[in-house]
């Protein structure tokens, strides 16, 4: 199977540090917020790894692609708390890869202004052999669904709101995914939402 959903109702515990996230300077209109750091995982156990850089080709990505991107790292108050590695563990549950080393995770905030979309690479893939995308919380927004297809061009198979502490696992080799647009539910408050997106990395394995 190349794709599973879910839901863990603890993971919105994990809000807390979502407004502290500095702005990504590589997207326009100051809409989107994000950090991003590696980390190994091993027996349940989480291992924050030294700063990296971040790339994707122009291939797979024709708004940022072949920028070299430094952003933020996660704060240590985020990856230390107990629920951060649960996320580890569903990924690592639901795969057949081995998502041992070398998994980068971002963390996001995107508000709703003029400007944002969720999504500006369109429908696209990542790079990896799987992903997990998981949803945090979401304030006073409609729209944002996760949308699968098997192609770029293609009709969407699947479009799926993520409510806070749902998740998605899906397999970036044989899918490609993209967002609906974001919209206020009261246009007199402001409006986000929050996820983190795992990446990893192995030869073969399905989703499970």
């Amino acid at each position: 199977m190349d794709y599973l959903l879910g839901n863990n109702h603890r993971l919105p515990d994990l809000d807390l540090s979502f407004g502290n996230l500095p702005s990504d300077t590589y997207t326009d209109g100051g809409f989107r917020f994000r950090r991003f750091s590696t980390f190994n995982y091993r027996d349940g156990e989480i291992e924050h790894l030294p700063p990296e850089t971040f790339t994707q080709s122009s291939e797979l990505n024709v708004f940022l692609g072949d920028v070299v991107r430094t952003y933020e790292e996660i704060e240590e108050r985020t990856y230390g708390n107990p629920l951060f590695a649960e996320m580890f563990a569903l990924f690592d549950e639901h795969t057949t890869i081995d998502i041992g080393e070398h998994i980068g995770v971002h963390q996001v905030r995107i508000y709703k202004t003029a400007e944002a979309v969720m999504a500006p690479e369109g429908r696209h893939q990542d790079g990896f052999d799987r992903i997990a995308v998981f949803m945090i919380n979401s304030v006073n927004i409609d729209g944002g669904h996760l949308r699968l297809s098997l192609n770029r061009t293609g009709e969407a198979f699947l479009d799926r709101e993520l409510a806070p502490g749902d998740w998605a696992i899906l397999n970036d080799r044989n899918l490609f995914h993209n967002a609906s647009p974001i919209d206020l539910i009261d246009e007199n408050k402001e409006g986000y939402v929050d996820f983190f997106v795992l990446t990893a990395s192995d030869a073969d394995g399905a989703v499970h």
